[in-house]
């Protein structure tokens, strides 16, 4: 695996499709279900490529809203934006408190490649 986080995330976002698949997938059948090119995807698992933002807001439609964090992007979506704002504003000691309360107002567990903050 490689040491980029980018790289990371897919070569995990892999093996989870794979594995709700019920079986092994090529990756040119991975990028295919991403809207991508197969070298891209291969790019991207070595580390030597790390997507656009446009690419990013494609695949987060097959892998959801992490992939754009592990791309290092914030959502083009006002109200995350909204929400980081205030997050970054919050004394260290409150952010433990406030996760609390969001995860407890879903039963949905964020989808997530790995657990890396």
């Amino acid at each position: 695996m490689s040491d980029n986080k980018f790289a990371r995330y897919i070569e995990q976002a892999y093996i989870a499709y794979q594995a709700r698949q019920g079986r092994r997938v090529s990756v040119s059948e991975f990028a295919k279900a991403l809207g991508v090119s197969q070298a891209l995807v291969s790019h991207w698992m070595s580390g030597v490529r790390k997507p656009g933002r446009d690419v990013v807001a494609k695949v987060a439609n097959v892998l959801g809203p992490d992939v754009y964090i592990a791309a290092g992007y914030i959502p083009d979506d006002p109200q995350v934006q909204e929400l980081l704002t205030y997050w970054f504003h919050l004394p260290p000691e409150e952010k433990p408190k406030i996760l609390a309360n969001l995860r407890s107002l879903t039963s949905q567990k964020p989808k997530t490649a790995h657990a890396e903050q």
